[in-house]
């Protein structure tokens, strides 16, 4: 019998302000970089320090929080700090699951910045009086959403009414790391029928992957679930009427 540990606390930053008496300068030398974690809610807390290492007192100022895309060219994300501790220098930010359900997983920075209604002041995060820290926003309580890849039926020859069937085949696309591929394929009134095929090289030597399905006159999407490691893979029609428009896979 074994047992593991969990822990849950409240992360806290010193910060430093170019304030206090002390004739030596003070500065942050190992900066953390911080977390929000998408899907959930995140709470960070700061403590300022002027540079005798000693809480600012910060009753009756302003302090906000922004988030700076990595190059520096974008404001991600800005908010108000909550007092928590004025006296000692101990502000938090709260953020709920929705703040950041716009901004995808990355490395990006973050920075403070104090207001007393007349000056505004940089707030020290980083070593060398840098007054950008990192940050990182995870996908780590919940699951991170897959996108869908777009796969185009090149044009092609339409069936007639008389005429024989047409054949013709899917954009190539390439499965994803793992062993399972889900296709969501759109019809306009199809007929004929529709066969997966999978390929270790590009373009040739094509094999069959899963059963041949067989549709009349088919308006909705089908969906197909692809099993197995096929490093190329393309949808094979054998039209009698009707359309392949699009395909979707993830």
């Amino acid at each position: 019998m074994y047992s593991t540990s969990v822990y849950f606390y409240i992360p806290r930053e010193t910060i430093v302000m170019m304030s206090g008496n002390s004739i030596r300068r003070y500065q942050t030398v190992y900066a953390k970089t911080l977390k929000l974690h998408k899907g959930v809610d995140n709470r960070l807390q700061f403590q300022l320090i002027n540079q005798d290492q000693k809480p600012i007192n910060v009753t009756g100022k302003e302090l906000s929080f922004r988030i700076i895309s990595d190059d520096g060219t974008k404001l991600l994300f800005s908010k108000m700090l909550t007092n928590v501790v004025a006296l000692n220098g101990i502000v938090q930010l709260d953020t709920i699951d929705t703040d950041l359900i716009d901004i995808k997983s990355q490395h990006c920075h973050y920075s403070i910045e104090i207001s007393d209604t007349t000056t505004d002041f940089a707030v020290f995060v980083d070593h060398n009086s840098g007054a950008r820290g990192g940050l990182q926003i995870v996908d780590s309580v919940m699951p991170n959403f897959t996108p869908s890849n777009l796969i185009n039926v090149p044009n092609h020859q339409l069936p007639t009414p008389t005429g024989p069937a047409v054949t013709y085949y899917s954009s190539i696309f390439s499965a994803r790391e793992g062993f399972n591929v889900t296709a969501q394929i759109y019809f306009d009134n199809y007929s004929g029928t529709m066969q997966v095929q999978g390929s270790t090289v590009a373009d040739v030597d094509w094999y069959e992957i899963g059963n041949v399905t067989t549709y009349i006159e088919q308006m909705d999407c089908a969906t197909v679930n692809i099993t197995g490691f096929h490093p190329y893979m393309r949808v094979k029609f054998v039209s009698t009427g009707g359309d392949a428009t699009q395909i979707y896979t993830r």
